[in-house]
C-alpha cells in the first residue's frame, strides 16, 4: 500500500492575506531597496502643503497663498505681502496700512486748508455761495415759466429782473426811514442812557472805580518822564466807505451775472454731465437724483423764505399798533434777522427795545414792543416752522450755533445770513445718498431727516 507524501501549506504571504482583506500591503524589504536604488540621483521630494508651496522650516510655515512668512512674528497677509511691523498690519490690496493718527492728522490739515482758504478767498467764494443759494431759491420761477413756452434765457432774466425790481423798490422805501435813525443815532442813546440810568449808573462807577485804580497804580516816574506817545492815524470815513460801496457794488454784479446764468443755462449743464454717464437706465437715475436734490433744496428755501415774509408783516403790523416809530422797518429786520436762528431773535429784540425806550414816555410801554417782538418770533420758530417743515428738516442746535460762529467769522455779516441754509442744503443732499446717511442724521440731531 503506497501512501503519498503531501506538502504542508505554505502560509499566505502578507500580499496575499492584504488582497484578502481589501487593503494595501506594505511594501517587502526587497522592494523598498529597489525603490530606494530607482530613486537614487533624484532630489528628495518635501511634502507639499495644501497649496502647493513647500514649507521650508516647520517653524517658518507655508502661508495659505503660498508665501513663506521670514518669520512667524511676522505673519504673511492674505495677499502674499509680508507685514513689516505687526502693529501695522497689510491693507487687503497687500500694502501696508499708515497710523491711523497720521490719517487723522491728514484729515485735520485738509480741513485748516479749506477754512483759510475760504478766509482768504471770502470776497471770491461769498458771490459765489450767493448766487447758488439764490439759484436754488428762484429755479422753481423759472420752471414755471419754461412750462408756459417762454425759453430760460428769457425767462430767467423775468425772474432776475423781477427781484432786482422787488429789492430796488424796498431800498427806495427803505432808504429815507433808514438814514434817519443812523443819523438820530448818538441822539437816540443819550435819550435811552438817561432813561436807562437806574441800569447804566452801576456800571458807570465801575468804570471809575477802575480807571482810578489804574491812575493809582502809575508811578511818578512814569507820569514825569517824556514818554514819546505813537499814534496810529486811522484812514479817513469817505475812503473806507468808498472801500466798502466798491467791494458791495462788485460782488452784488458777481450775483446778478453769475444767478443769470445758472437760472438760464441750468438745463444745458446737466444735459452735459449727463452725457458723460454710460447706459440709458444709470442717466435715468442720476437725473431723478438731480432733480430731487434740487426740488427738495428749492422747497426749503423758499418755504423759509415765505414764513420770514409772514413774519415780518405781523411784527411791522404788531409795531404799528404800538405806535413805534418805523414799524416797516422794523418788520424788514425781523425778516431778514430771522434766517439766523437764535442770535437774530435777540439782537432784534434788543434793537425793538432800543427803539421802543427812546419813542415812548413809560417804562411799561417801553417793555411791550420787545416783549411781543420776542413773543411772535417764539411762537413761529416753536409751532408753525416746525409744523410747517415737519420734524424732517429739524436741525441740531449745537451744530447750527457753531456754523454760525464759524461763517460769521470766515465772511462776516453776510456769512451768519447764509450760514443756516446752507447747512440745510448739506443736510438735504446727504439724504439722497446711503454713504451720506450718517452725516444726515447728525447734522439734523439724530432726527428722521428723510430725503424730499
Amino acid at each position: 500500500m503506497s501512501t503519498t507524501r503531501t506538502r504542508p501549506k505554505r502560509p499566505p504571504s502578507r500580499k496575499e492575506r492584504a488582497a484578502a482583506a481589501g487593503t494595501e500591503a506594505p511594501p517587502e524589504r526587497g522592494d523598498v531597496a529597489a525603490n530606494a536604488d530607482s530613486d537614487k540621483g533624484k532630489p528628495r521630494r518635501r511634502a507639499a502643503t495644501p497649496e502647493g508651496c513647500v514649507a521650508a522650516d516647520p517653524s517658518r510655515a507655508a502661508t495659505p497663498e503660498g508665501c513663506v512668512a521670514a518669520d512667524p512674528s511676522r505673519a504673511a497677509t492674505p495677499e502674499g505681502c509680508v507685514a513689516a511691523d505687526p502693529s501695522r498690519a497689510a491693507t487687503p490690496e497687500g500694502c501696508v496700512a499708515a497710523d491711523p493718527s497720521r490719517a487723522a492728522s491728514l484729515k485735520l490739515l485738509a480741513f485748516l486748508a479749506v477754512v483759510w482758504t475760504a478766509y482768504v478767498a471770502k470776497a471770491v467764494l461769498f458771490p459765489i455761495v450767493l448766487a447758488v443759494i439764490l439759484y436754488f431759491l428762484l429755479s422753481p420761477l423759472t420752471r414755471v415759466l419754461c412750462r408756459l413756452r417762454i425759453p430760460p434765457v428769457f425767462g430767467a432774466g423775468v425772474v432776475v429782473l423781477g427781484g432786482l425790481l422787488v429789492i430796488g423798490t424796498g431800498i427806495y422805501f427803505l432808504f429815507l426811514p433808514a438814514s434817519e435813525m443812523i443819523a438820530d443815532l448818538p441822539e437816540t442813546l443819550r435819550k435811552a442812557d438817561r432813561k436807562l440810568w437806574f441800569i447804566l449808573k452801576p456800571l458807570d462807577d465801575v468804570n471809575k472805580a477802575s480807571s482810578q485804580i489804574s491812575k493809582l497804580t502809575q508811578s511818578k516816574d512814569a507820569e514825569g518822564s517824556k514818554v514819546p506817545q505813537v499814534q496810529v492815524r486811522q484812514p479817513p470815513l469817505t475812503y473806507v466807505l468808498f472801500n466798502l460801496t466798491g467791494g458791495v457794488v462788485v460782488g452784488a454784479v458777481v450775483v446778478v451775472i453769475l444767478l443769470y446764468l445758472l437760472l438760464a443755462t441750468a438745463h444745458r449743464t446737466l444735459n452735459s454731465i449727463i452725457e458723460l454717464i454710460p447706459g440709458l437706465r444709470h442717466k435715468q437715475g442720476v437725473v431723478r437724483m438731480i432733480r430731487n436734490v434740487e426740488m427738495s433744496i428749492s422747497t426749503y428755501l423758499l418755504t423759509v423764505t415765505v414764513i420770514n415774509v409772514c413774519l415780518g408783516v405781523v411784527i411791522a403790523s404788531v409795531m404799528a399798533l404800538l405806535c413805534v416809530p418805523n414799524p416797516i422797518l422794523i418788520g424788514v429786520m425781523a425778516a431778514t434777522l430771522n434766517y439766523v436762528p437764535y442770535l437774530g431773535c435777540m439782537v432784534g429784540t434788543a434793537i425793538t427795545f432800543l427803539v421802543a425806550v427812546v419813542a415812548l414816555p413809560s417804562a411799561g410801554e417801553a417793555l411791550l414792543p420787545p416783549l411781543c417782538y420776542l413773543g411772535i418770533n417764539s411762537l413761529e420758530g416753536n409751532l408753525l416752522t416746525p409744523m410747517i417743515l415737519g420734524e424732517r428738516m429739524s436741525m441740531n442746535p449745537v451744530l447750527v450755533f457753531l456754523s454760525l460762529i464759524l461763517w460769521g467769522w470766515l465772511w462776516g455779516v453776510g456769512g451768519v445770513l447764509i450760514a443756516v441754509p446752507m447747512l440745510s442744503i448739506a443736510a438735504i443732499v446727504c439724504t439722497h445718498f446711503a454713504s451720506l446717511a450718517p452725516v444726515a442724521r447728525f447734522i439734523s440731531g439724530g432726527g428722521p431727516l428723510e430725503p424730499g
